[in-house]
């Protein structure tokens, strides 16, 4: 997929932090699949420079757990009950 040369630049910096493979994913798609590519970039930028002590690391981890958390509260989850042999 093409993409805006500010989102590549911030998939980048994405791809070279010390991640899990799934946060990469993630955070990948967060920007990849966003509506709006370059603003979803600029706002992964802007958490990243207003990290204060916290290492670009750390600042995605947590836009990862808040994207996450986000997910986890916007699904339906069914019930399925199963039938246990007596």
């Amino acid at each position: 997929m093409s993409q805006e040369p500010y989102a590549q630049q911030v998939l980048s910096l994405i791809q070279s932090a010390d991640l899990e493979n799934t946060e990469h994913k993630l955070l990948t798609f967060f920007i990849e699949d966003a509506v709006d590519p370059t603003r979803a970039a600029k706002y992964i930028s802007n958490r990243i420079e207003l990290k204060g002590s916290n290492s670009k690391e750390q600042v995605l981890r947590s836009i990862s757990h808040d994207w996450k958390r986000l997910l986890e509260r916007c699904m339906c989850f069914v019930p399925v009950y199963l039938a246990l042999p007596a």
